[in-house]
């Protein structure tokens, strides 16, 4: 990626997630963000403007421990080159840290405020409407924002749901316990959550099956998504929502099979296949001719 986009010289020292946050809000609005809506009609001035913004990719990871990869811990038996290269090419936080639950995280992330405050210790009902989220911003900026993957930031009503936060498209699950199909008050607290064949949501339409390994369902859909936009004059911003490494540990079998079968191997073998996504999403942005003006953020 462009290094001049995530300059220290340039941006000072970021070491926080509201830092990081905010140096992706600087870059694609460049002014004071408004919470008006879009307009739709553009000027050739405005297409202009537009182009200038960078796009930004956003990858959740989801339970990733701090030493269970090759960027913090040199001596770590992971394999994730993918994350070495972005490292490389960017800025690798050291003093960077997350909420150790799933749903205040990504709050904090969608956000930029502590999780705590909209109720969610751990778990809460929803980010409140009058929040302006993240997407919701980028949105009213002109670009256009898409989710692939975990939600589970709030589900109490419909207006809690990434449609009515700021994301035009959504692709993937509310929670992870919806991956082994709808949830009711039956089997509410039973489910498991599954890789493997799982059950999955496009927009609001209800849950229909896939066929094959969650990450690259995901991942695929993700690379239409970077693909899709090759030839627009519109910014993007992509959210990309592993459920990797969080249990259950499943990893394909292609990575599987380069493992020990032990605990232990089988999580680093989900390691790698996340890596290897990532590898795949950065390759596309490379191919698309979208690689110098696209903000990757790997959380």
């Amino acid at each position: 990626m462009n290094s001049s986009l995530v300059d220290t010289n340039r941006f000072g020292q970021l070491i926080t997630l509201a830092g990081l946050i905010a140096l992706a809000l600087a870059l694609a609005l460049g002014a004071q963000l408004s919470s008006g809506t879009r307009v739709s009609a553009k000027t050739a001035e405005d297409t202009r403007a537009d182009s200038d913004k960078p796009n930004i990719l956003m990858i959740v990871a989801d339970d990733l421990g701090y030493d269970d990869s090759t960027l913090y811990n040199p001596a770590s038996p992971a394999r994730t080159p993918a994350l070495q290269e972005l490292a490389r090419e960017g800025v690798l936080f050291s003093r960077h840290y997350a909420d150790a639950t799933c749903t205040p995280s990504r709050v904090s992330i969608l956000s930029g405020m502590y999780a705590e405050r909209m109720g969610f210790r751990q778990n809460g009902l929803e980010i409140p409407p009058e929040i302006i989220t993240l997407p919701e911003a980028l949105h009213n900026a002109g670009y256009q924002t898409h989710l692939v993957g975990k939600w589970h930031a709030g589900e109490a009503r419909p207006e809690s749901l990434p449609l009515s936060q700021g994301f035009d498209s959504f692709f993937g699950f509310h929670n992870q316990w919806e991956l082994a199909g709808e949830v009711t008050p039956t089997t509410r607290g039973r489910q498991k959550p599954t890789y493997n064949n799982p059950w999955l949501r496009e927009g609001r339409a209800p849950l229909v099956q896939h066929s094959g390994h969650l990450t690259d369902i995901l991942v695929e859909k993700s690379l239409q998504t970077i693909r899709s936009h090759a030839a627009s004059d519109e910014p993007w911003f992509l959210y990309h929502g592993f459920l990797a490494p969080h249990t259950p540990i499943q990893p394909a079998e292609r990575f599987r099979a380069n493992r020990p079968g032990d605990a232990e191997g089988q999580y680093l073998a989900l390691v790698d296949q996340m890596d290897d996504a990532v590898g795949q999403l950065m390759t596309a942005l490379r191919e698309t001719g979208q690689d110098e003006n696209t903000l990757v953020i790997f959380v």
